[in-house]
């Protein structure tokens, strides 16, 4: 009944102002009765005189002049406020457990559109000066920006930015990092090598923006290298751990015109199928030189056997006949059959592979080659958001010191008399209302 409670003081409130001439000030009028269950933001919306609470996984609305209850509206997982958008037609709620914003009807609650939001969204905000609500994400730590009158076009701009604004996050102001650097100019010059690297706890943050740095790299060099420009390499390892890279299926079946290398690897046809769907088709008929490892996976081995290729092998059949038309009967077969079974890519001992170029086919082996270091893989850059203000090693250890003079007692200074705390003649002032509240206060600030 609490949040039945809440909503019924806001119709107090609302039914007092109209009497706040009468110097009364704000009072309780009446109690509606509602269903139990957890409650959040309670919202007036004026233009259907009706009070809205986020009622759990629902909305509940109550009819200011009849005080009639509609529990069970705009039906959730974790809403947390319902907030009146365009007039009162729509009502915009947030919803904790999808992550979205759900725009419904303002007079039947039926769901007219939803908009990702961050993490967490819960209280909201109409911006009269700009006409945008503000959605607060709580365990996000940002504030997710909605045009109420054109929702649908901003699920798919911002929400598509929504996607990336962690990993934007994690770029460093200018003038905090260790340079500059430009997709544009690097492709004018063309100097020295570009290795953009991560670790694996940190490549889910990092995709993103690995995969943005890339697709511009593809773009920038789709043009044909100018005189004295250099042919430049792209070697993607691991290309499935990236997202989609909208320039990669130019950049490998446009290749001859701009005369720059793609060098792919991957684990299997399915990852990139996943992320370029019957594109990958395509993609993967276009290399020149293809070399295959040891795969274990059936399916991934047959397409592999196939991707070799068949052969066609001709044997000469002899037929024998005794009796009394003896002889010999010689015929020529042809078989079309696999150059190499799926059997012997699964067998595959490591560092050995197959290899095509053109038509031709040939099985190699190749030593592991233990490369010098000469520089680090990765390098971690120090954010001051980072660090710590302690040192958790030192959290339990670290003790006062006392000097041994502070530890004896000095025999000079009289000895303060003790009283009883049971004499009957003496009095303990009882405390006031705001002393007991401002020792809470600090009991709390100690214990958080």
């Amino acid at each position: 009944m609490i949040a039945s409670r809440i909503a019924a003081l806001c119709l107090g409130v609302c039914a007092a102002t109209g009497a706040q001439a009468a110097g009364s000030g704000y009072h309780l009028l009446d109690e509606i009765a509602g269903p139990d269950g957890g409650w959040d933001y309670v919202r007036v919306d004026p233009a259907n005189n009706r009070v809205l609470v986020a009622h759990g996984g629902s909305v509940m609305a109550v009819d200011i002049a009849t005080k009639a209850v509609t529990p069970g509206r705009a039906p959730g997982m974790i809403l947390h406020d319902p907030l009146p958008v365009n007039g009162g037609s729509e009502v915009m709620v947030t919803n904790g457990g999808s992550a979205e914003a759900v725009f419904v009807n303002g007079r039947t609650f039926a769901e007219v559109a939803r908009v990702k939001t961050g993490v967490g969204p819960d209280a909201a905000a109409f911006d009269t000066h700009s006409g945008l609500v503000l959605v607060m994400n709580h365990r996000g730590g940002d504030v997710t920006l909605i045009d109420p009158k054109a929702h649908q076009q901003r699920a798919g701009v911002l929400g598509s930015l929504g996607l990336v604004a962690d990993s934007l996050r994690l770029l460093p102001n200018k003038g905090d990092g260790n340079g500059e650097w430009s997709a544009t100019e690097w492709a004018e010059t063309r100097q020295g090598w570009i290795f953009i690297t991560s670790l694996p706890a940190e490549r889910e943050a990092l995709r993103p923006l690995q995969s943005l740095w890339i697709d511009l790299l593809v773009l920038r060099l789709l043009n044909e290298p100018k005189e004295g420009q250099k042919r430049a390499w792209f070697v993607i390892d691991e290309l499935a751990s990236l997202q989609k890279l909208p320039q990669l299926h130019t950049a490998i079946t446009e290749n001859r015109k701009s005369n720059n290398p793609v060098i792919l690897g991957f684990q299997g046809k399915a990852q990139l199928e996943v992320l370029y769907g019957h594109l990958a088709e395509v993609m993967l008929s276009q290399p020149a030189t293809s070399i295959w490892l040891k795969t274990k996976e059936p399916t991934a081995g047959e397409w592999v056997s196939k991707f070799i290729g068949k052969v066609e092998i001709e044997r000469l059949r002899e037929t024998h006949f005794d009796g009394s038309r003896a002889g010999r009967n010689f015929a020529l077969d042809r078989q079309v059959e696999p150059l190499v079974m799926e059997s012997e890519i699964s067998g595959l001992p490591d560092l050995h592979a197959y290899m095509k170029y053109e038509n031709y086919v040939t099985r190699f082996s190749f030593p592991y080659f233990d490369m010098p270091v000469v520089t680090s893989d990765f390098d971690l850059r120090d954010t001051p958001e980072d660090k710590l203000p302690y040192d958790p090693r030192n959290i339990g250890v670290a003790k006062p010191k006392f000097r041994p003079h502070e530890l004896k007692p000095d025999a000079n200074l009289p000895t303060p008399s003790r009283k009883s705390p049971r004499k009957a003649t003496e009095i303990v002032p009882e405390e006031t209302e705001a002393e007991r509240n401002d020792n809470a206060q600090q009991s709390l600030n100690l214990r958080g």
